[in-house]
């Protein structure tokens, strides 16, 4: 009896641990890239300028080799030396960088920041490195994001949570039957 009730309850947690993890697993399509998706990014009420130029793709397989350059040019522009005085750890306003699935760069800056720095200038100095190395790298005026966030706050993984419980129920379950 006992034996069917700690199965029963194993098969539940794990159960509720499977369906955690199979949240967002569908694969979805990619947006069509092109100057009317600065429209639908400057929308956002976080999002301060937009710079660059957008390419018109629509194929699948353009867009992954584009949104490929572009993780590239994150990557390295991401560890510039010329970043580093406008990073919040330096005093900077920049919380993170990196580049997103609409096909552009993004640059955070710190939302507790605004007003008190000269946006347009920062902007201006920002673009101009991430547009100088990026042309570099084969990409010429690179599409950047520019945007207010929140620091991010890390979140406990569900699938742990999980592990953690059955972990601790087959330790109760083994002091049980001792």
């Amino acid at each position: 009896m006992k034996i069917k009730l700690f199965l029963g309850l194993l098969l539940v947690v794990f159960t509720i641990g499977m369906a955690n993890a199979d949240d967002g697993a569908e694969i979805s399509k990619l947006p069509d890239y092109g100057p009317e998706q600065f429209q639908v990014l400057l929308n956002k009420p976080n999002v301060i300028d937009i710079r660059g130029t957008m390419p018109e793709l629509v194929l699948e397989e353009d867009k992954k080799i584009w949104l490929d350059q572009i993780n590239r040019v994150g990557l390295d522009t991401s560890f510039a030396v010329e970043l580093k005085p406008y990073m919040e750890k330096n005093g900077g306003p920049i919380i993170m960088t990196g580049y997103s699935s609409d096909g552009c760069l993004f640059v955070s800056f710190n939302a507790n920041a605004k007003g008190t720095f000269d946006e347009t200038k920062y902007i201006n100095n920002i673009y101009e490195i991430l547009n100088n190395k990026s042309t570099k790298l084969g990409v010429k005026e690179i599409p950047v994001v520019f945007e207010y966030e929140s620091i991010p706050v890390e979140e406990e993984a569900p699938g742990f949570t999980v592990f953690l419980l059955i972990m601790v129920i087959l330790v109760l379950y083994g002091k049980a039957h001792k």
